[in-house]
């Protein structure tokens, strides 16, 4: 009986260390995700800009404009998308906040028994192993 006890307890730990495991993998593959997602829409953005600046100095040397309001639109061209690529940037950090608390509650969820709930569940094993021990020798 306390042998069953003890190999179930083990048994138990193991599990939990392999949902542990399981768990801590799905997350690195999910972080990476949503880094790869965020990562992705960053670099579009960034070769947009790029572009609308590109047709913007064909245009003003097609036009022979320079000058102050030239450089005023490729200014608002790289603020508009500073301004996009900080979004994204906060996106991708809320995006992995709540992936992290999911990850967390998940982690949570998982039954644990510590060494003392262990080391007691022995202990009761050996009571009740004990007392029908002598419970069988008194008939």
């Amino acid at each position: 009986m306390i042998a069953s006890t003890i190999a179930t307890e083990v048994a138990k730990r193991q599990q939990v260390k392999g949902q542990k495991r399981a768990m801590r993998t799905a997350a690195e593959v999910r972080a990476n995700e949503i880094q790869d997602k965020y990562s992705a829409q960053a670099g579009e953005r960034v070769k947009q800009a790029r572009a609308e600046e590109a047709t913007l100095r064909v245009a003003a040397g097609e036009a022979g404009v320079a000058g102050q309001s030239f450089e005023a639109q490729l200014m608002d061209v790289d603020f508009q998308a500073d301004s996009d690529l900080a979004r994204i940037n906060l996106n991708a950090a809320n995006e992995q906040k709540g992936a992290n608390a999911s990850n967390a509650s998940q982690f949570a969820s998982i039954p644990q028994s510590g060494n003392l709930a262990t080391g007691l569940q022995i202990i009761g094993a050996g009571v009740s192993a004990y007392s029908s021990a002598k419970a069988a020798e008194v008939e």
